[in-house]
């Protein structure tokens, strides 16, 4: 009841390692931040100017050393690799934007409602959706499985 109808979720331990969902919210959040500092024109050095953001999130959670030691080496090599793909993926691009929401009010008075990480809006009119994904690959199946069987129409 807690967790699906008032969508509370429950607090890490006092004394507890930092979790999956916090690395999830600190890479989304480094990439929201890179994201609105440059929407027009990347800057020139991508990775840099990523690391700086990550480095500012490591930092406001009082950089605990097993954020240190393990989720910023991490992110550099992933900042690395954003580094390497992001012009291509800005190319033809004339709108960036981040943390989208949106609505559709169905018949029956059902609204669907979603929230994307990014969206760029192509210079044919076209967009291409973000959804960036943290987890692992088996997290990401498990998931998947209980969306599933959660959302059948047998149930």
């Amino acid at each position: 009841f807690a967790r699906d109808i008032l969508r509370l979720a429950r607090l890490d331990g006092i004394a507890e390692e930092p979790g999956p969902a916090l690395k999830g919210t600190l890479i989304h959040d480094a990439l929201d931040r890179f994201t609105r500092a440059y929407r027009d024109r990347l800057p020139e050095d991508i990775a840099a100017a990523l690391m700086g953001h990550a480095n500012e999130l490591f930092g406001e959670f009082g950089d605990q050393a097993s954020i240190k030691a393990f989720w910023r080496g991490q992110f550099v090599n992933f900042a690395r690799w954003f580094a390497a793909t992001e012009p291509a993926r800005r190319e033809g691009v004339s709108a960036v934007s981040t943390e989208v929401k949106g609505a559709l009010e169905i018949e029956g008075g059902f609204t669907l409602s979603a929230r994307a990480d990014r969206i760029d809006r192509r210079e044919d009119g076209s967009l291409v959706i973000y959804d960036y994904k943290t987890g692992n690959r088996s997290e990401e199946r498990r998931v998947g499985q209980e969306c599933r069987s959660r959302w059948s129409p047998y149930h």
